[in-house]
């Protein structure tokens, strides 16, 4: 064998051995190669997500701390969030496409936290009160709406005293808040309706309820009242209707309590004429007795009137007589003179005594005749005296006694009452940042200035920021 053309042949390449050695040793290399820069590239991704897990955190203990510490929190849309200091300084955050953005109350502006998916906001809120501006009311505060079946009738020197109490309660129409009355601060006593009318120089009384006025126990001696068909008296038109106010001793109690507090008067003629019919002295039913009755001051005025039995031991006190008047042959009359309920309802302007009332105390209106006549009102009988808010007062109107009669009569005029303005204010915030690789972190705080402070009219709002009141000082 020719050694030398053997050598020459080695030189001119590789072995297959050789090529499947070097082979392999570069797939280990790449191999190593692959999974050194697949580690490389794990770790710049396990980096990469605990920067944004570090920023989500950051940004959650943020808004947290924010709200812990503010005074107010608002949600003016749905992925905003506006956090107010003691001061009134606002800190806003919002999304703005993919980064959450915060505005410091300097003003300077930035990204809290980029790549973000949703900023939601699940807000728990609980309600503030504060009065609101009161408003008023014009409407009948007060009535009584008896049927007029008879009539009281009201002379010089025997006043009629009509008693009420303006409710201190709202009505329902005005209660808006649950839980919350609302209250009548202030009203006016604007006018009175009354069944009234006017006869000039004689007084009916049909049931007693008057007759404790003045009246004695005996015989009239006088001349008779004048017939219906006798010719007018012009003196008895020239007389007036006063109307005074003043305080009663109790709610439902028409009896008056010290000084008049203001008064006003109205020219009789102003008011529909009475009607009357004369009926026979024998119509009086069982239970009824004739008296002689004298109007105090007016002697000359005398009539007979039908009572209840059951009032004469009062009439005993005022000056009436047992018995019917004597006509001027000295026999007794034997007609008695009733008059019909008045036919229509008349309004009194009280407007000088406007705002004399305050809600929730007791009044009364005290009606009284300054001259001859009587003013007829119209009522009914009730059955207690002590809370039919009418009373009758003896001759000179001295002294007042609560009677069984409802007279027919309404009030009106302006009442203010007050308003509650209710908030719903944010008092504990859940706040959720989702990313756009699908992770997300949440938040729960509550806001300390609401959750510290129980008493719904003390919480704040927005808009209300003591420090600045305190600078402002």
């Amino acid at each position: 064998m020719d050694r030398s053309r053997f050598r020459a042949a080695r030189v001119d390449g590789f072995t297959l051995i050789e090529l499947m050695l070097a082979a392999t040793l570069s797939a280990m290399l790449v191999l190593a190669l692959a999974q050194t820069f697949s580690g490389f590239g794990r770790q710049l991704e396990v980096l990469r997500e605990q920067e944004v897990d570090r920023q989500m955190d950051a940004a959650a203990a943020e808004l947290a701390h924010q709200v812990r510490r503010a005074w107010v929190v608002s949600e003016p849309s749905e992925d905003e969030l506006l956090v107010v200091d003691a001061y009134g300084n606002p800190t806003r955050y919002w999304l703005d496409g993919s980064n959450l953005r915060v505005r410091r109350p300097s003003g300077a502006e930035g990204t809290l936290i980029e790549d973000v998916k949703g900023f939601a906001i699940h807000a728990v809120t609980t309600q503030r009160l504060r009065p609101a501006t009161d408003v008023d009311d014009h409407a009948t505060w007060w009535e009584s709406t008896a049927t007029p079946t008879t009539t009281l009738g009201v002379e010089d020197g025997l006043p009629i005293a009509l008693g009420f109490t303006l409710p201190s309660e709202a009505p329902v129409a005005m209660q808006s808040i649950s839980g919350i009355d609302e209250r009548a601060v202030g009203a006016s006593l604007d006018r009175m309706l009354l069944s009234l009318a006017f006869a000039p120089a004689v007084v009916e009384v049909d049931d007693g309820a008057q007759l404790a006025h003045g009246d004695v126990l005996g015989s009239c001696t006088a001349p008779p009242p004048p017939r219906p068909d006798a010719p007018p008296l012009p003196d008895p038109w020239s007389s007036t209707l006063s109307v005074e106010l003043h305080e009663a001793r109790a709610p439902d109690d028409g009896r008056p309590y010290g000084a008049a507090l203001g008064s006003v008067e109205f020219p009789v003629s102003a008011l529909p004429g009475g009607r009357w019919t004369w009926v026979p002295l024998s119509s009086l039913g069982p239970g009824h007795t004739a008296v002689c009755h004298y109007p105090p001051g007016q002697p000359s005025d005398m009539h007979t009137l039908g009572v209840p039995t059951a009032e004469l031991p009062a009439h005993l006190a005022h000056g009436d007589v047992l018995g019917a008047c004597l006509d001027g042959a000295a026999s007794p009359s034997t007609e008695v003179l009733v008059f019909s309920v008045p036919a229509a309802e008349v309004p009194l302007d009280l407007a000088p005594l406007s705002r004399l009332v305050v809600p929730g105390r007791a009044y009364t209106l005290v009606l009284s005749v300054q001259g001859r006549g009587t003013a007829l009102l119209g009522g009914s009988p009730a059955r207690a005296a002590a809370t039919s808010g009418v009373a009758a007062g003896n001759s000179g109107g001295s002294v007042f006694e609560s009677k069984p009669f409802a007279i027919r009569r309404a009030l009106d005029g302006v009442v203010t009452y007050t308003t509650t303005q209710a908030h719903d204010v944010i008092s504990s915030l859940t706040l959720e940042i989702e990313m756009n690789d699908g992770r997300s972190r949440a938040s729960t705080a509550a806001v300390l200035s609401q959750t510290g402070v129980a008493n719904p009219w003390l919480g704040p709002i927005p808009g209300e920021y003591p420090a600045l009141q305190e600078v402002g000082r």
